[in-house]
């Protein structure tokens, strides 16, 4: 997947393969989507923001916990992944929960306190120079108390372990470059990363071996 600040116009046939790689049966089965958002502690009536949202796979699920009387804000870079989020919300009667935004997540146009959830997947280990302001706009949009939940990938312990798992990745990811690294941070990273951004009560757990999921509270 490409950085979150790189904006690319996608032929019919990349924007084909990138579907099917973010919309994939292995990433479905996973169910990880789910895991995110039961971690989220979504109410009815929530808000919120899904950071790099792509064609919904967390935007979709937040809908149906924040139900009609709230609102999930997916953000992209990229307006052919907002479109194709758009169309299966609307597929599914979600249109007027979800609501696209172009957008970048080091620069959030929205209030102070405004999100009683913000969640995130793949985002920040393709922005690793970016992680900092990234995380400080999340905090500034939250509502004290409320959550950051992320999964992303998570570096494992043997070295040998984590070239496997970036060679399939490379050899999987229609937008990978030669040069990526997706395995850039560990579990604990990440849990540094949210403390040292103010977050608290931080937690981190294995979903599978080489991804994670964390969270922490405003």
């Amino acid at each position: 997947m490409k950085k979150e600040n790189t904006i690319k116009s996608y032929s019919s046939q990349e924007l084909e393969k990138v579907i099917h790689y973010l919309d994939g049966p292995l990433r479905i089965a996973l169910k990880e989507n789910e895991a995110v958002i039961l971690h989220a502690d979504l109410k009815e009536g929530d808000c919120v923001l899904d950071i790099g949202c792509g064609t919904g796979f967390l935007s979709l699920i937040a809908a149906q916990k924040v139900n009609a009387s709230g609102k999930v804000i997916g953000m992209d870079s990229r307006q052919e992944m907002l479109d194709v989020m758009q169309k299966k919300a609307e597929k599914r009667g979600l249109d007027h929960i979800i609501k696209p935004c172009l957008g970048d997540a080091c620069s959030l146009e929205f209030s102070d306190n405004f999100f009683d959830a913000v969640v995130m997947s793949y985002v920040l280990h393709e922005n690793s120079e970016r992680t900092e302001v990234i995380l400080s706009e999340i905090y500034r949009v939250l509502k004290p108390g409320k959550k950051l939940v992320i999964s992303d990938f998570i570096k494992v312990a043997d070295p040998e372990r984590n070239k496997e798992i970036e060679a399939w990745h490379k050899g999987t990811d229609p937008e990978s470059d030669a040069d990526e690294v997706h395995l850039k941070f560990s579990l604990s990273d990440y849990i540094s990363l949210f403390e040292k951004n103010n977050f608290k009560d931080v937690k981190g757990e294995v979903w599978i071996e080489f991804q994670g999921i964390v969270e922490g509270r405003k």
